[in-house]
């Protein structure tokens, strides 16, 4: 019964993921869930007869305002636990996300609130734990040779984190883009004094803000 729980939070968190405000596909779900299309389809009617998404058959789901309500809460609490597991036990940051997807569904109002009031106010990939995220581009979109700073990561996943902590485009770094290859191929980007290739799904993650 808990574990359904659990699963029934991860669909939450996913659709607001994808589109806090409107209807997501259940194509995009399906992808980003890793979970087949029929179950899929049965976890949202659950969450439609509960109140916490509008369900549409064949197509796709939209939150309500409870569902909405819900998953930021959970955002907030895995927010949290991030930075917890980075700053007091110094796990990296692609794990932390990972453990992290444990941690939020436990941790009760009061630790939640504790945790907030002694942690810095965004994640360890820069997003923020309270508020709306400060204006920012994609990478994928900086003009050529335009010096800029890394201000936080979207659409966290392992592999994706780690990656770009070994290129070290993390909050705070100096970018650039050098040159883009044509048809929509790879980027060249210029860290520090390091030059690296990037493909533009993973640039396009990379918020970045144009130095003054």
């Amino acid at each position: 019964m808990e574990q359904r729980f659990e699963s029934q939070e991860e669909y939450l968190e996913q659709i607001y993921r994808i589109d806090p405000v409107g209807q997501v596909p259940f194509s995009q779900l399906v992808k980003a869930l890793g979970v087949r299309g029929p179950s899929v389809s049965e976890m949202c009617r659950n969450l439609a007869a509960k109140g916490l998404v509008q369900y549409t058959p064949r197509v796709g789901v939209a939150l309500t305002d409870e569902g909405r309500k819900q998953a930021r809460q959970l955002i907030r609490r895995h927010r949290l636990a991030e930075r917890l597991l980075t700053d007091l036990i110094g796990l990296p940051w692609e794990r932390a996300h990972d453990e992290a997807c444990k941690y939020e569904h436990i941790m009760s109002e009061e630790v939640e609130q504790l945790l907030a009031d002694a942690l810095p106010n965004t994640c360890p990939h820069g997003n923020p734990i309270d508020g709306t995220a400060p204006s920012a581009e994609p990478l994928s979109c900086l003009e050529l040779v335009t010096p800029a700073e890394v201000v936080r990561i979207e659409r966290e996943e392992s592999k994706v984190l780690k990656y770009l902590a070994q290129l070290g485009l993390v909050p705070g770094a100096s970018v650039k883009v050098m040159d883009r290859a044509p048809l929509n191929g790879p980027l060249l980007i210029s860290v520090g004094d390091a030059v690296y290739a990037l493909g533009r799904d993973v640039a396009d993650r990379v918020m970045v803000r144009r130095d003054a």
